[in-house]
């Protein structure tokens, strides 16, 4: 019996000592494990959420970018098309103001002469009352041009018609 309880203790004993040797490689590897959760948060806060932070309002800050220029582009667009608009408007508007003024030339020139009548006078007027009409002036130039064209209307004289030739060619 003695030599029962004697194995009963050595087998007490072992599991005793391997029930520690099992909790000591336990309360190790918890505590690595403790230590490695600890690094690694003080990984996330001190690296990876910053990091992040910064990306996150690098993104925002590219994003804002895009949408600018998106709108720069498009009030580019409208101000070029306006642009060409003006630009399109401004040489209709010449070659109308153009013809008119050669028009009106060639009347008063032939007034100048003498060799004009009646119905060609009438004819003519109503030629730069149509002009006139059409003429839709935005430049300073073009208003000119219209009140010479109306000037031409209300010729009267040859000393009058000299002055508005005169005022055409210098136009």
């Amino acid at each position: 019996m003695n030599f029962k309880l004697g194995s009963e203790h050595e087998e007490y004993r072992w599991s005793k000592a391997e029930h520690f040797e099992y909790e000591k490689e336990i309360t190790e590897r918890l505590v690595d494990a403790r230590f490695r959760f600890a690094v690694a948060s003080a990984h996330l806060d001190n690296t990876l959420y910053p990091e992040r932070a910064r990306l996150e309002a690098l993104i925002a800050a590219d994003r804002k970018l895009v949408a600018e220029t998106e709108d720069a582009m498009a009030l580019a667009t409208r101000e070029r098309n306006q642009a060409q608009e003006t630009y399109e408007r401004n040489c209709d508007e010449h070659d109308l103001t153009m013809d008119a003024i050669k028009e009106c030339v060639e009347l008063l020139e032939g007034l100048k002469g003498g060799s004009a009548s009646f119905v060609q006078i009438s004819k003519a007027q109503r030629n730069i009352k149509r002009l006139a009409q059409r003429l839709q002036v935005s430049k300073t130039w073009g208003h000119l041009a219209k009140v010479l064209v109306n000037m031409v209307q209300d010729f009267a004289s040859g000393a009058a018609v000299d002055k508005v030739l005169g005022l055409f060619f210098d136009l």
